[in-house]
């Protein structure tokens, strides 16, 4: 793809419609591929600033406004290749890396040429909407939570925008650019999460903050993503009396989790997300609980569905038990699916389902049973299988526990089918 930009100027004014295809299809992430091609992604972007110089921007023959916004939406859904291969790891990275150095080198070439020219009228730079200019900062406040080397990129970039504040489209920049520390290249988290509150840059927060907040239950409290989570936390409190940022950040986050269903690793990372908005009562102030309760049902049962991904599946049995707060229509199918973890083949998945059932019961004490009729004998059941079943034990040991607890929950016996295939 390197060797198309090339080829003499004369041929690539006459092909270039043909070429810029080839590049921008070179650019694109291939669905359910075994070998996933992320050395030709990286060079497709450097081919296409490469194809943008040779052929120049803003004089007659050269590139016109309509194929320099088509190149520049290419590098910017570049970013999100998250690709990772089973040796290599995330070769996505690769990736984001290139396509954040050929976007700013788009600039710079449009900014080179409104120079040579002489003139701000028809200038190149103004050629990208106030939309582009908002989708590549949003961008660009996800990738500077990335890896060490691509958070640097990303910083670099950003602080370059700042050089061309004047030029440029930027909302709310004195707010922007207050995270950023142009001094020691560095970010400022505090700042950074103020950045919440802006309808423009508030989901490339929450998407650089669901890539660093990391799996494990407990981190280290001086790491890195333990202090970003604690900000994370702090800064919803704050919002959470603003149903404008509850109703605005909640819809993103469900985007978001909707769109990482390819990517098991972004599944478990936004659920943890979600757990904290849970812990932190962010989702109490919801307008419609019913509605957002259905559609994150729905989106946790799918991104499950025939996962062997225990991680995955442990952190979505989290999720149904925060459900289980939810109206009826919404409780009742959250319990259906904790039921059916807790009757899961892998242990671990088991008991901590288990766990996370009998902890919203007995922190909900007698709201439990409102959903549900719980009555006292019930209560007495329950408290027997929670203190005397280890939910690591054989699935044929669980069998009377389990039909109880469907009895009780769904006040019908549990069915009969294999668990492996439901």
């Amino acid at each position: 793809v390197l060797a198309l930009a090339s080829l003499p100027r004369d041929y690539l004014v006459i092909r270039r419609n043909q070429i810029l295809c080839a590049m921008l299809n070179a650019l694109k992430i291939p669905k359910n591929s075994d070998s996933p091609d992320a050395e030709l992604r990286r060079s497709a972007c450097f081919a296409l600033v490469s194809f943008a110089s040779r052929i120049g921007i803003g004089s007659p023959n050269c590139l016109d406004p309509q194929t320099f916004a088509s190149i520049f939406d290419a590098l910017i859904k570049a970013t999100d290749d998250y690709t990772v291969a089973k040796e290599q790891g995330d070769i996505g990275s690769w990736v984001r890396a290139s396509a954040i150095e050929s976007l700013v080198a788009m600039i710079r070439l449009s900014r080179g040429s409104d120079e040579n020219r002489g003139s701000e009228e028809n200038s190149s730079i103004l050629w990208l909407t106030p939309s582009h200019w908002v989708e590549l900062y949003s961008r660009l406040l996800k990738l500077v939570l990335d890896k060490d080397k691509i958070r640097s990129q990303a910083l670099d970039a950003l602080l370059y925008l700042h050089g061309l504040s004047d030029h440029v489209y930027i909302p709310h920049k004195e707010l922007l650019f207050s995270a950023f520390k142009a001094e020691t290249k560095s970010l400022d988290l505090t700042c950074f999460m103020r950045l919440l509150r802006l309808e423009e840059y508030h989901k490339g927060v929450i998407s650089g903050v669901v890539l660093r907040i990391g799996v494990a239950p407990d981190e280290d409290p001086s790491s890195y993503e333990a202090s970003l989570e604690s900000l994370f936390s702090v800064t919803l409190k704050d919002l959470s009396i603003e149903k404008l940022h509850v109703e605005r950040i909640s819809n993103s986050v469900l985007e978001i989790f909707n769109d990482s269903r390819s990517e098991p690793r972004f599944s478990i990372h936004i659920m943890r997300v979600i757990h904290i908005m849970f812990l932190v009562g962010f989702l109490d102030h919801l307008s419609n609980r019913e509605s957002f309760g259905k559609s994150l049902f729905l989106c946790t049962k799918e991104h499950i569905r025939g996962s062997t991904d225990i991680l995955k599946l442990i952190w979505s049995s989290q999720i149904f038990s925060h459900l289980l707060d939810f109206p009826l229509s919404v409780s009742s199918q959250a319990i259906y699916m904790l039921l059916w973890l807790m009757s899961h083949r892998y242990p671990k998945v088991r008991q901590r389902s288990a766990q996370n059932l009998f902890a919203w019961l007995f922190r909900s004490g007698g709201d439990g049973s409102v959903n549900f009729k719980i009555g006292e004998d019930d209560w007495g059941k329950i408290r027997y299988i929670k203190d005397t079943i280890a939910w690591e034990s054989p699935l044929n040991q669980l069998e009377d526990s389990l039909n109880v607890l469907h009895l009780i929950f769904l006040k019908k016996p549990r069915p009969s089918s294999n668990p492996k295939r439901s």
